[in-house]
């Protein structure tokens, strides 16, 4: 079972090869995503911790991907989560629509309306910086 958050969208000067390649290379994760602290390969993933505070300081990473869609399925933290990228083509860009799911329940603690308000603009900013740095990249 899934709960959806939120959805972010975002057009990127780049084709969707070259954002597809990038997501599929979590190791440049931390160039778009500041929190990033360290990003260790593993057998079963990617560890990622995070150097600022976070509701993960902690987890693994793991992607899928088709042709149009990658996806970071996020283990072993307080928050279990799928952040699905739809890559659509569009008039030589490439629109990004960023879907984040809870794949667990996160309890009473944590209203899920507060969570989707204190994380969404922390995603828009790595959507945004990830658009920049393709911008950059493509340039």
């Amino acid at each position: 079972m899934t709960t959806h958050l939120f959805r972010l969208t975002i057009m990127v000067p780049a084709t969707v090869t070259q954002v597809h390649q990038l997501l599929l290379t979590p190791e440049r994760l931390s160039q778009w995503n500041p929190g990033i602290g360290t990003l260790t390969v593993r057998p079963n993933g990617w560890v990622i911790t995070r150097s600022a505070p976070a509701l993960n300081r902690y987890e693994i990473l793991t992607v899928t991907a088709t042709t149009r869609q990658v996806v970071y399925h996020s283990t072993e933290g307080r928050l279990t989560y799928l952040l699905r990228f739809d890559l659509t083509p569009q008039g030589g860009q490439t629109r990004v629509t960023e879907d984040l799911m809870l794949t667990r329940p996160v309890g009473r603690t944590l209203p899920l309306t507060l969570l989707a308000v204190n994380a969404k603009p922390a995603f828009q900013a790595n959507l945004q910086r990830l658009a920049a740095l393709l911008t950059k990249t493509v340039q």
